[in-house]
């Protein structure tokens, strides 16, 4: 059940994620210029890739025209990827060009370009996205949930400003989204504080959150070299 909803929120994210590449549409349309130059023709596709993984976007102009040029398409992509990297113009906004598979050409664009699309929906507004796609649909989304027998770190900011982000995304999308953070005030980490402080007769009242805290990660510590110790907090 959890991986359905992994698989199902990924897909989510990848629908409002090409919501959010609009703005970079002049960049596709300069590498499609790119090639074009390279064979003089404009019968191919510059496209975002299935998998993130293959870049920001990719083109099968080497297997358009392998057949004709009597090539391989891996050989010929690696002539193309050589004309694309002196093309002072395309390297302005693209960082890197691989070749994959057969003979695709994949391309990863700056991050300032990215940047700089971010910045051009924040000035433009709602006319950059499509704001209803997900309309009639239902999102839960659970963020933070830090354990506040420790301090709260950077890992849990990392993981609110990412959930928050999620939850905006979800409802400018037009679903009807809800948000839900736990807060770790209840469990195991209580009960072994409760055990320290029993096992040492300490006067809780006089102690402050940070000793309370140091407790805590000394006794976690004692746990690691006597793992039977985990029960006394349980």
């Amino acid at each position: 059940m959890e991986l359905y909803f992994r698989q199902k929120v990924k897909k989510d994210i990848s629908k409002i994620a090409e919501r959010i590449r609009v703005p970079t549409g002049r960049t596709a349309l300069k590498i499609h210029r790119a090639i074009g130059e390279v064979f003089g023709l404009a019968n191919f596709s510059v496209e975002h890739p299935a998998d993130e993984k293959m870049g920001d976007y990719a083109s099968n102009i080497a297997m358009v025209m392998a057949k004709q040029m009597d090539k391989s398409p891996r050989e010929l992509a690696e002539e193309v990827v050589k004309k694309l990297t002196e093309n002072e113009r395309l390297m302005e906004v693209v960082e890197k060009i691989e070749i994959a598979g057969p003979g695709f050409i994949n391309f990863w664009i700056k991050d300032e370009v990215l940047v700089d699309g971010l910045k051009e929906m924040l000035r433009n507004g709602d006319s950059c996205l499509d704001s209803n796609f997900m309309s009639g649909k239902k999102a839960l989304v659970e963020y933070s949930s830090p354990n506040i027998a420790k301090r709260f770190s950077v890992g849990h900011l990392r993981s609110t400003i990412i959930g928050q982000a999620l939850f905006n995304l979800y409802k400018h999308s037009g679903a009807e989204v809800t948000n839900d953070n736990h807060l770790g005030d209840w469990g195991t980490q209580f009960g072994m504080i409760i055990a320290a402080v029993e096992e040492k007769k300490l006067d809780v009242s006089k102690m402050s959150v940070t000793d309370l805290e140091d407790l805590y990660v000394e006794f976690n510590k004692r746990i690691e070299e006597r793992p039977e110790l985990k029960e006394s907090g349980v």
